[in-house]
């Protein structure tokens, strides 16, 4: 997908202006609907993969132990959240956009860290080491993930 910033910016005031009419673009124009969606997972694959290197030191802390596996699930539901609210931020902020480095490796990057997020989600506190969902459940797939990682950062 061509990256035309000013068509999302265009895209956006419709969307926009269809929400004030209490409509929705989804139902008045589903091919600009899809492509403002399209502009927005692009904006947000970026914004994740420009906060790559703190969902990795966190990744490595847990592995490491130097946190256990509840720390780890709030720091990455943390930083994922800050990241979330920050996308909402540039949506509606040129300057911020104009200056957002694309990266090709971003939505991979995105994709890893939303499956990461959903494991740390479904992680069990409680289970013992006998039972699925357990903190070394956890860590073996935050490792697994860092090897994603490394494969296409080359790290």
């Amino acid at each position: 997908m061509h990256y035309n910033l000013e068509k999302f910016f265009k895209l956006v005031k419709q969307s926009d202006n269809f929400r004030s009419q209490n409509t929705s673009m989804y139902h008045e124009d589903k091919t600009d609907f899809f492509e403002l969606l399209s502009y927005q997972i692009v904006i947000c694959n970026n914004i994740f993969w420009k906060e790559r290197f703190k969902f990795i030191t966190e990744m490595y802390k847990f592995i490491n132990e130097e946190i256990d596996a509840e720390e780890f699930s709030n720091e990455i539901w943390g930083i994922r959240n800050y990241t979330m609210s920050t996308i909402e931020e540039f949506k509606k902020d040129f300057e911020k956009l104009k200056n957002l480095e694309l990266d090709p490796r971003a939505r991979e990057f995105s994709i890893l860290i939303d499956n990461l997020c959903s494991d740390a989600d479904v992680f069990e506190p409680e289970a013992n080491e006998n039972e699925p969902l357990n903190e070394k459940w956890l860590k073996d797939r935050v490792k697994n993930t860092i090897l994603k990682i490394q494969k296409f950062m080359k790290f």
